[in-house]
């Protein structure tokens, strides 16, 4: 697997350095087997947080393992230290931060993915169970438009209303922000499913 250095990635954040996925079987390389992967999250991350709660929903707390990181990194580029050891194992001569999310390889010791939406949707594909579906096929554009939307404006908004040390007139400001857009996703969502 490659990786190549988030620094080498000028964007509002970071890229993926990681992006395996989970498949079907064998031929796959990361295929579906219950406790085989352990996820590495940090709730104050928006990904992380999706993450979660895809987690939670489908009920994988005994097939996934969750090692939940401190909010605030301990690393002082803005990584975490738990993860070093599995970017190193992963990249030889790993440069970049330590970064969550990551979805790891218990049996390999190595990194599967750091890309948010490809590990929800992997948990929700191979490990829902027969659950209600959370990522339908043949609603992928529809899903990838939500995604979008909640990126560009909803969780900008929600990190800002919750920043420490944020004057109360800018936490106000993206609270307002974060609840007008969130009601307008909401109103155009419930639209489409009529």
């Amino acid at each position: 697997m490659s990786a190549t250095p988030l620094a080498a990635h000028p964007s509002a954040g970071p890229a993926p350095a990681f992006r395996g996925r989970i498949g079907r079987d064998a031929r796959s390389g990361h295929y579906a087997v219950p406790r085989r992967y352990r996820l590495h999250l940090s709730a104050a991350d928006p990904d992380g947080l999706r993450i979660a709660v895809t987690h939670s929903l489908l009920g994988l707390d005994r097939a996934c393992p969750v090692t939940f990181l401190p909010a605030v990194p301990d690393c002082p580029d803005g990584g975490h230290s738990a993860l070093r050891p599995l970017y190193e194992a992963s990249a030889h001569h790993y440069t970049g931060p330590a970064l969550a999310p990551v979805l790891s390889d218990d049996w390999s010791g190595r990194i599967v993915s750091t890309h948010g939406p490809d590990i929800a949707r992997d948990l929700a594909r191979h490990f829902g169970g027969g659950r209600t579906s959370l990522y339908p096929c043949g609603r992928e554009s529809e899903i990838e438009a939500v995604e979008r939307m909640c990126a560009q404006g909803i969780e900008g908004a929600a990190q800002r209303a919750g920043a420490a040390g944020t004057e109360e007139s800018e936490c106000t400001a993206a609270l307002g922000t974060l609840l007008a857009r969130s009601a307008s996703s909401t109103k155009g969502y419930v639209s489409r499913a009529i």
